[in-house]
C-alpha cells in the first residue's frame, strides 16, 4: 500500500509527498524482511531523487540497490524495468555508454519475457542512444521496433490486458503486504502481553520486596531501640561510678584535712594541702564526667576553668589573678588527667613560692593551644620572682610532673622574657 501511494504522488509530481511515504515503506519492508517490497520501494524512491539534477546520483544508487535486489530474488520483470529507468537517467545525463548497456540489458530480460510494454521501453532507450552515439542504422532499426511495438500496445484490447495484469499485480503485492502488516500488529500485540504480564509479575515482586524491607526496617529499629535502652543504662552506671569516684576522692580529701588539723606540723600541714590538692585536680574531672553525656573526652576549656577554680579554693593568695584559655574543644580523659596534675602543681608551687606580700598586680596565665600538625603546646607563665625556689620543697611537685608528661610523651621547657619571670613550655600529644 505505502509503495502504491509513493508512486501515486510520484506520478502526481509531488516529489516530497512520495519520499516520505517511499522510506517509510522501506523501513517497513527491512522490519519484515521483505526483499521484493524493499526493491520495488528502493526503484520507486530512485526514481524520484532521479527527477532533480541535484540529487540525481542518490537516485542512481537507490536503482543501483534495487537492481542487485532483484538479481537475487530472479525478478526478469523488475529487472527489465530498472535497467530501462536507468538507461533512460543515464541517457538524459549524457552517459551513452552506461546507457547504451542498460538499454541492451533491458532488452535482454524483456524479450526473455515477451513483455510488450517492457521491450517497447528498452526500444525506445536503444532507440534514442543509438541516435546520439551517431549509430543511424541500428537506429533506426529500434526505432521500427519502438514505433511497431508501441502501435500493438495502443490497441484497446492490449491495453486493457495490460491494466489487468498490472492490477492483479498490485492486488497480490497488496495482499502480500497486508498479511505481513497483521502479522507484525500480531507480533506488537503478542509482545505488549508479554510486557504487561512482565510489569504485572514486577509490581508483585516489588510489592514483596516494599513487605521485606518495613519487616526488616521494623526489626533493625527494635534493636537500635534495645541497643540506645542499652547504652541508656551503661552511660547511668557510668555516670553513677564517676559521681562515686569523684564522693571518694572528696572523703579522701576530708580524710586528709582532718589529720592536718591534727598535726602541729607546719611542714605535714603543707604536705597534707598538697595531697589534697592534687586529689581534687583529679576529683574535678570525675565531677565534670558525670554531669556529661559524653565520657570519653571533656570539654577542654570547662575543666581548666574547674581546676583553676578549685585550686583558688585552697590559696591564701587570693590577689593573685589567674587566666586559663584554650582554642581546643575537647581532650580525652587520659589526656587531660596529667595535664590537669601538672597545672595543678605549677599553679600551687607558683601560689607558694613565686609570689611576695607586696608583690604588685601578680598574675599566673594557663593557655593551651594546637600546632598545625596536631601537636598541643601547654604554656605556663607567672611574673613571680622566677625559679629561685626551694628545691626540698618543689622536687616531688617536679618529679611528678615528669611522670605524668611522660604519659602523653610530653617535653618541658623552662623560659624567661621581659614581662615574665616563670615560663614553662611542654609540647605533649594526645593519647588515642
Amino acid at each position: 500500500m505505502l509503495n502504491n501511494m509513493g508512486a501515486i504522488y510520484n506520478d502526481l509530481k509531488e516529489y516530497d509527498k512520495a519520499k516520505v511515504v517511499l522510506d517509510s515503506c522501506i523501513k517497513l519492508s527491512q522490519r519484515v524482511q521483505d526483499s521484493m517490497l524493499l526493491g520495488m520501494a528502493l526503484n520507486n524512491l530512485g526514481g524520484v531523487y532521479s527527477k532533480s539534477k541535484e540529487t540525481v546520483d542518490t537516485g542512481l544508487v537507490l536503482l543501483e540497490q534495487s537492481l542487485e535486489i532483484f538479481k537475487e530474488l530472479e525478478s526478469d520483470q523488475w529487472l527489465a524495468f530498472t535497467h530501462s529507468k536507468l538507461g533512460s537517467i543515464y541517457l538524459d545525463g549524457k552517459d551513452y555508454e552506461k546507457a547504451h548497456q542498460n538499454g541492451l540489458e533491458a532488452e535482454k530480460y524483456a524479450e526473455k519475457l515477451g513483455f510488450k510494454e517492457l521491450i517497447r521501453r528498452s526500444s525506445s532507450v536503444l532507440k534514442k542512444t543509438y541516435s546520439v552515439l551517431g549509430d543511424y542504422e541500428n537506429a533506426y532499426l529500434y526505432s521500427e521496433k519502438h514505433a511497431a511495438i508501441d502501435k500493438e500496445l495502443r490497441g484497446e484490447e492490449n491495453r486493457i490486458e495490460a491494466l489487468k495484469l498490472e492490477n492483479q499485480y498490485k492486488l497480490e503485492n497488496q495482499k502480500e503486504i497486508d498479511d505481513k502488516e497483521l502479522k507484525l500488529a500480531n507480533a506488537d500485540k503478542d509482545r505488549q502481553k508479554i510486557i504487561t504480564n512482565a510489569l504485572i509479575a514486577g509490581a508483585i515482586v516489588l510489592f514483596i520486596f516494599t513487605l521485606f524491607v518495613i519487616y526488616r526496617l521494623r526489626l533493625s529499629n527494635k534493636r537500635k531501640r534495645k541497643i540506645e535502652q542499652q547504652n541508656n543504662e551503661r552511660s547511668l552506671l557510668l555516670k553513677e561510678i564517676h559521681h562515686r569516684v569523684k564522693n571518694n576522692f572528696q572523703i579522701i580529701s576530708s580524710l586528709l584535712r582532718l589529720q592536718a588539723a591534727e598535726e602541729n606540723d607546719e611542714h605535714i600541714e603543707h604536705v597534707f594541702d598538697d595531697a589534697v590538692s592534687r586529689i581534687q585536680s583529679m576529683a574535678s574531672i570525675h565531677e565534670l564526667i558525670y554531669k556529661q553525656e559524653m565520657f570519653a573526652e571533656l570539654g577542654t576549656k570547662e575543666y581548666l576553668d574547674k581546676l583553676i577554680t578549685t585550686i583558688r579554693s585552697y590559696s591564701v593568695h587570693s590577689k593573685v589573678k589567674i587566666s586559663a584559655e584554650t582554642e581546643i574543644d575537647r581532650l580525652n580523659i587520659k589526656t587531660l588527667v596529667p595535664i590537669g596534675i601538672t597545672i595543678n602543681e605549677l599553679v600551687t608551687n607558683s601560689l607558694k613560692y613565686a609570689f611576695e606580700k607586696s608583690a604588685v598586680d601578680p598574675q599566673i596565665e594557663v593557655s593551651l593551644t594546637k600546632s598545625p600538625t596536631n601537636d598541643f603546646t601547654l604554656t605556663y607563665k607567672d611574673n613571680g620572682i622566677g625559679f629561685e625556689q626551694p628545691d626540698d620543697s618543689s622536687s616531688f611537685g617536679m618529679e611528678l610532673i615528669d611522670t605524668v608528661i611522660s604519659q602523653i610523651d610530653g617535653v618541658i621547657q623552662r623560659k624567661t622574657d621581659v614581662n615574665w619571670k616563670n615560663k614553662v613550655e611542654i609540647h605533649f600529644k594526645e593519647v588515642l
